[in-house]
């Protein structure tokens, strides 16, 4: 049984090389291709949601630069597309890529824009369409519109020679389910507010990095921007979403398309972050702020109840309030520097009896040698 391959063309490139990328994606979709170009792609790992859509692929084409032949993730797609043997390189400038690349040919594109043709182009196109079932594709590219007309006559199975259908003029259906739902999930959102919300899990901070698409150089520009907090972000008016994309030098409707403030309320409501790397996180702001288990103890063995440290986490730095020690008693105080001060005269008066007593020692030991000599002893007087 034949493959069924949900796209066409599976685009690898730098995120580096974004616009040269989309030039390639528009003419190829232009000759009806399905291309698989995710062009807000962030991540540096060629994941496996990354190798099942490239599964989906029937071609894989990659854009070789300077910058891409430094990529983990292009590597990774190429050698992937390159294993399966339906891998098309191209370069965008006079790079030789790395082991085991640079032994295949490349399609030279380099100066194609959006006006301008390149006689590489062609050579791809008509590659992709030799590996799609479509001839001629090579011959197509950069005719006139009568000439495109004649083409498409003599390919008269092509995509490309195919007019849509006439769509038919439909009533107005009443709303399904799935419309019905997202009304109700709208109205939800315009009466959400972060006191009614459930909250934050213990000890997970409220850091924009948890939504999905804001990267940290732009939550600190977010932050100098009076929106620093998920609650912030949670309550932004729509009127300052444009306002705020071109003061961060977004594109155009990326908070909205990207759902930020969708993103920012469900957060708040206690719910996991869609991303990933964002879930990461999560659980293990929840796992750091989890007690050490207790130790198993019989009910006489246990300690008086103390006070605990408490984990607090500003903006992902972390400060720990410390219990006050135990503070002693007036009378402990009092009760100790009393048996001090007896040790100390009882100390000081045996040292004034050693010192004051030398002479009369001595005198003592003298008067005792000469009654007395060494070797004698005292004879009594005979009583009469």
């Amino acid at each position: 049984m034949a493959t069924k391959f949900r796209y066409d063309v599976f685009l690898i490139s730098a995120i580096e090389d974004i616009e040269i990328a989309q030039i390639v994606a528009r003419r190829l979709r232009a000759l009806k291709m399905k291309v698989w170009f995710d062009k807000d792609r962030t991540d540096k790992t060629f994941d496996a949601e990354d190798a099942a859509n490239a599964e989906k692929s029937r071609n894989m084409l990659v854009l070789w630069s300077h910058t891409s032949d430094k990529s983990d993730w292009v590597h990774a797609a190429a050698r992937t597309g390159r294993s399966r043997d339906i891998l098309i390189q191209t370069a965008i400038d006079d790079v030789v890529p790395r082991d085991p690349f640079h032994l295949d040919d490349r399609i030279d594109i380099a100066g194609l824009t959006g006006r301008k043709l390149v006689p590489g182009f062609a050579v791809l196109a008509g590659q992709l369409g030799d590996a799609q079932g479509r001839k001629g594709l090579d011959e197509y590219v950069g005719l006139s519109k009568d000439e495109q007309a004649a083409w498409q006559k003599k390919h008269s199975t092509d995509p490309l020679a195919k007019k849509p259908a006439p769509k038919a003029a439909k009533a107005k259906a009443p709303a399904g389910p799935y419309i019905s739902e997202m009304r109700a999930r709208e109205e939800e959102w315009a009466a959400w507010t972060v006191e009614g919300a459930s909250g934050l899990p213990y000890g997970v901070p409220s850091d924009l990095s948890l939504i999905g698409g804001i990267a940290d150089h732009v939550k600190v520009e977010m932050r100098k921007r009076g929106v620093g907090t998920l609650a912030l972000l949670a309550m932004l008016p729509d009127d300052r979403l444009e306002e705020l994309e071109q003061k961060l030098n977004l594109r155009k409707d990326q908070i909205r398309k990207q759902e930020w403030v969708e993103q920012a309320r469900e957060i708040l409501d206690g719910k996991p972050p869609r991303a990933k790397t964002d879930l990461a996180d999560w659980n293990r702001f929840i796992k750091d702020a989890e007690p050490a288990p207790a130790r198993a103890m019989t009910a006489a063995a246990l300690p008086a109840a103390e006070p605990e440290e408490r984990i607090v986490y500003v903006d992902r730095e972390v400060y720990v309030d410390a219990p006050p020690a135990a503070a002693a008693t007036s009378a402990d105080h009092i009760k100790i520097g009393i048996l001090t001060a007896i040790l100390a005269a009882i100390a000081f008066m045996f040292f004034l009896g050693w010192l004051f007593g030398k002479e009369e020692r001595a005198a003592l030991t003298e008067a005792s040698t000469k009654s007395c000599p060494a070797g004698q002893y005292p004879m009594k007087r005979p009583e009469f």
